[in-house]
Parts: structure tokens; sequence; C-alpha cells
């Protein structure tokens, strides 16, 4: 007598048939990324260099984490790029915010107002980020 009931068998599944035109090409296989259906909308002469591309794009996806993995930097890059782009953006908020007054219109103006208020918060705010940076342990 056995303690275990019988494991259930696994699941038969019927084998389907399908016709001689539904049959996937030879070349098939699930790691091509460019299907047949799609392959058919382009045109034949460019069909190689799209396959290529995709198979590319494949291999990529496949292939991220290693690749991103030997990618030199690190947040500390990522922060200092971001860095540049605020000191960036608080040199275009002062550009803006000195337009010259009369020749805008009474909203541009006022929009110019803010800008200029904001650009010294900004620069304040690319400063930190960049003295984090520096000072990192």
């Amino acid at each position: 007598m056995r303690d275990r009931p019988e494991s259930n068998p696994a699941p038969r599944f019927a084998r389907v048939l399908l016709e001689p035109e539904l049959q996937p090409p030879e070349r098939f296989s699930p790691d091509n990324p460019l299907r047949e259906n799609f392959a058919r909308m382009i045109r034949p002469e460019e069909r190689f260099a799209m396959e290529q591309t995709c198979d590319s794009l494949l291999e990529l996806t496949r292939e991220a984490e290693n690749i991103i993995a030997k990618i030199p930097g690190g947040l500390d890059d990522d922060l200092a790029a971001a860095a540049a782009d605020l000191r960036y953006t608080a040199g275009l908020l002062a550009y803006i915010g000195t337009a010259e007054g009369d020749v805008l219109e009474w909203w541009e103006a006022r929009l110019a107002d803010a800008a200029l208020r904001f650009a010294p918060k900004v620069q304040e705010i690319a400063a930190e980020l960049e003295a984090a940076i520096i000072s990192k342990p």
C-alpha cells in the first residue's frame, strides 16, 4: 500500500495537423524576431537588412545586462549629467526672464518674471547635486 496517491500523468495533447499553406516555413525558428507575417509586408530587397536589424536588436535585448555591466560610470555620472542639464535649464530660465518687458504681452512678462525667479533655485539645486557627487565616500 502506498502512502501517497499516484501522480496524474502529464496531459496528452491532440496533435493538430495544419494545412500545408499554414505550416511554418522550413527555416522557421522561435528565435527569429522577424515573423513571416511582418516580413511579407517588407519589400524583398529590404528584407535581409530588416532581418539583420531585428537579429541585432534581439541579441542586444538578450545581452542588455551584460552590456550595461561593462559600461563605465554609474549613478554619480548620471547625477552629474542631470546637474549639467539643470545648469543649462537655469541659464535658459535666466535668459527668458531677461526678455524685453515692453515687447512682451502682459502674460508673457509674467511668465518671464517667473522664469527669472526660478533660475537661481534651479541653479542652487544643480550646485547641491554637484557638491553631493564630489563629497561621495
